[in-house]
């Protein structure tokens, strides 16, 4: 027999192909599939709940989320494991993001919801994404905000010195199109040493899968690590194995092949 594998995967450009919102059906029989062995699967994305794709949350092919980088883990739909900003710690940096003037957005990413100041992109405010005017809003809303990490899409010069004044308490992680800010201590790789530890599991048996260098920190834990077919070159080149890209069903082919 076997080993009983657990995997952890990445969304975008892992599971789902640009422009999808759904997994492919040859994709979930294969999670399925692990699952009837023994295996548990979790996704594992810097997208906090509020942001990962509703269809993905109600298949029942996931054992758990691991969520903004680490900070939300859940198995089973019960939380076990969160880290989320204070209030005064929303207000703190809402107030040095607008005392820098910058043009763009940050973006506050949360469990229940997202919220935005400054002026983001219409595909957000789509998403239902809650303008926040004032700062003091953190402070006086009613219900708790449970912010895990916050984005930015701002490409201005100066928002260098938003960061540098942040650096203390933000990871922050520049990518070509976006920008990522997560708590100090907290990335992908973390989010698996939380689960297997909360849950049991044996790292050994940990497989994580990923196509870009958000995802570097999980593949540099994992005991076996994955590329997507459509990776880069410099994460195929941190990774034990590449599997087949993203529009051909990678992970499922890798399943079927760690898991005869």
């Amino acid at each position: 027999m076997g080993n009983i594998y657990n995997f952890f995967l990445d969304i975008d450009g892992t599971m789902l192909g640009r422009g999808k919102n759904m997994l492919s059906e040859p994709l979930i029989d294969a999670l399925h599939y692990a699952q009837s062995k023994g295996s548990k699967i979790f996704i594992n994305t810097g997208r906090t709940k509020a942001f990962v794709p509703y269809q993905l949350k109600t298949l029942d092919c996931f054992d758990g989320l691991c969520c903004g980088c680490g900070t939300y883990v859940e198995h089973k739909g019960k939380t076990i494991y969160e880290y989320y900003m204070s209030r005064d710690e929303l207000v703190s940096l809402s107030e040095k993001f607008i005392s820098h003037r910058l043009t763009s957005d940050l973006i506050f990413e949360g469990y229940e919801r997202m919220y935005y100041i400054g002026e983001t992109l219409p595909w957000f405010t789509d998403q239902g994404f809650i303008k926040v005017e004032d700062p003091n809003y953190f402070r006086n809303v009613k219900f708790e905000p449970k912010v895990h990490k916050f984005s930015t899409h701002n490409n201005e010069d100066k928002r260098y010195e938003f960061f540098d004044e942040i650096k203390n308490d933000f990871e922050i992680m520049i990518f070509p199109h976006y920008v990522e800010g997560v708590p100090i201590g907290y990335d992908k790789g973390r989010a698996m040493k939380i689960t297997e530890e909360l849950l049991g599991l044996d790292p050994a048996l940990s497989v994580a899968v990923g196509d870009s260098m958000n995802d570097a920190a999980m593949l540099r834990y994992a005991t076996t690590s994955v590329a997507m077919g459509n990776a880069t070159d410099e994460v195929k080149a941190m990774c034990d194995r590449v599997t087949d890209t993203v529009d051909n069903d990678g992970v499922a082919k890798l399943i079927y092949e760690m898991m005869p």
